[in-house]
């Protein structure tokens, strides 16, 4: 197992080990947190719409080897993302054996600040394993 990938492990299971549920809100200020270093290292998460935003989030996970993409599987008021073979997915799948959403991903955290950044007010409802891939649901607030 890979350094980051025990890193990864620890806090998520931990975080949800003391708070279970309540964990999930750390994702969104890590998030931001992990989109700002980015940006810092000239990766810049734009988009003036979500498609855009999508096809941005895209060629960053294939350049720097997060994911190999992400697409839209989107329904009324509700965005479905699938992020196609992360790196991180047998970590994800051994949380999510644990009844653990992995939350604390990178490509999960750098979703739900992208989202925020663009004005896209929504709630994370379900983190889902999907083979190789994770599909994150989020509610959209009109």
């Amino acid at each position: 197992m890979k350094i980051d990938h025990i890193v990864i492990y620890a806090l998520t299971k931990g975080a949800w080990d003391l708070l279970e549920n309540g964990a999930l809100p750390i994702a969104a200020t890590a998030g931001k947190e992990l989109l700002a270093l980015m940006e810092q290292e000239g990766l810049k998460v734009e988009g003036e719409s979500y498609e855009q935003l999508l096809q941005n989030l895209n060629d960053i996970y294939q350049k720097v080897g997060l994911a190999e993409g992400v697409e839209s599987l989107n329904g009324d008021d509700i965005l479905k993302l699938k992020i196609n073979k992360p790196y991180d997915i047998n970590i994800m799948k051994q949380l999510d054996a644990e009844g653990i959403k992995p939350y604390m991903s990178p490509v999960v955290l750098i979703e739900i600040a992208a989202l925020r950044k663009i004005g896209t007010k929504s709630i994370l409802k379900d983190i889902e394993i999907d083979g190789d891939s994770v599909v994150i649901t989020f509610k959209v607030i009109h």
